[in-house]
């Protein structure tokens, strides 16, 4: 009988904490959304989704910031439960379009000759520790990233894809 008592006060304990834990996101998100004008209980989603998405990941980020978590980290590995996700419904995870640093350009001064781009790569390591160098290479994406070797300006790589840019412009200007 204590056994059982120990696992529902531990059951409640865990879900204790996950509820602290999305009601401390959701008071992050709500933050976030006042400080760029919405009101409480006035936001109209309809007529702005992209800021509320926003709003939704720089509360996010925040709350891994408040908790001394990786926030690339945190959406890489968000990215790749996504994909899993898709793949076991069926469904292929969005394929882009491979680019180059030669299609980068910094969106704050324009350079585009060199930047410093954060990259993962994968070695082939056998019991005896010898070591294949570059059997899967380097690998980098949009969502690496990406800080202009010029000015400093620092974000994503997509954030340096001028096709990007154009396109929402386009978009803006129609």
């Amino acid at each position: 009988m204590s056994t059982t008592r120990t696992m529902d006060t531990d059951a409640a304990a865990r879900a204790t904490s996950a509820t602290t834990t999305m009601l401390e996101i959701a008071t992050a998100v709500l933050r976030c959304r006042a400080k760029i004008g919405g009101e409480r209980g006035t936001y109209d989603l309809a007529a702005d989704p992209e800021g509320y998405i926003t709003s939704v990941l720089t509360g996010l980020m925040h709350w891994c910031h408040a908790n001394q978590l990786n926030w690339l980290e945190e959406l890489g590995n968000a990215w790749g439960h996504f994909e899993q996700d898709l793949r076991e419904d069926g469904h292929m995870p969005p394929e882009f379009t491979a680019i180059t640093v030669r299609d980068l350009q910094c969106p704050k001064c324009g350079h585009r000759e060199s930047f410093v781009i954060e990259m993962s790569e994968c070695f082939l390591i056998f019991h005896d520790g010898i070591e294949l160098h570059g059997d899967a290479g380097e690998e980098w994406g949009l969502n690496s990233y990406c800080r202009c070797h010029a000015c400093d300006h620092a974000g994503m790589v997509y954030q340096f894809h001028p096709a990007k840019a154009t396109s929402e412009e386009d978009a803006d200007h129609g």
